[in-house]
């Protein structure tokens, strides 16, 4: 009798754990805006851009906007966004007196609903204005995460997540760069 307590014991512990694993799994982070900002050789400062750069806003930056996931959200998008042009010399160190205005709208972020290995797709448009000239940039990036990088799902959804925005902005300044 005391051997069939101890197997219940065990089979009832074996059960709590893999309830709490499986919830644990559906779990995720936020992405993190330190995660997303990309580094870049900085922009030469005879550039026409070098600090001349004002980020006005971030269209579709809606709390309810179905674009925006739990892996990512328009905080962590426009923050990533600012140090990275800010970091590549960009950023106009007073917004009033910036002569190129950049907007970004998210028109895409495709994630998959299942799977070992993610794929995850964005899709930006970017805006430039300078010097009466505007400038359209869509920019199109993916970012994968396999079983190498996460076990866990969840985790590897936001690992993909977030290098297909990382990749985006890249493009982007690299796009910046060639003005």
């Amino acid at each position: 009798m005391n051997r069939n307590r101890k197997s219940r014991i065990d089979v009832s512990f074996v059960a709590v754990l893999i309830v709490v694993l499986a919830t644990l799994a559906g779990c995720s982070a936020a992405t993190r805006p330190a995660d997303l900002a990309v580094a870049t050789t900085p922009v030469a400062s005879s550039s026409p851009l070098a600090g001349q750069v004002r980020l006005v806003r971030l269209a579709g930056n809606q709390a309810d906007d179905p674009l925006w996931t739990p892996e990512l959200d328009s905080t962590g998008f426009v923050t990533a966004l600012a140090h990275s042009l800010a970091d590549a010399g960009y950023l106009a160190p007073d917004p009033d007196k910036a002569t190129v205005v950049v907007t970004a709208t998210v028109e895409r972020l495709d994630q998959p609903l299942k799977g070992i290995n993610y794929e995850v797709t964005s899709k930006v448009r970017y805006t430039v204005s300078a010097n009466g000239e505007i400038r359209d940039i869509p920019i199109v990036a993916t970012g994968s995460a396999s079983l190498v990088d996460h076990v866990v799902a969840a985790e590897r959804l936001r690992i993909a997540s977030e290098r297909a925005v990382k990749a985006n902005i890249r493009a982007f300044l690299d796009r910046l760069a060639a003005w």
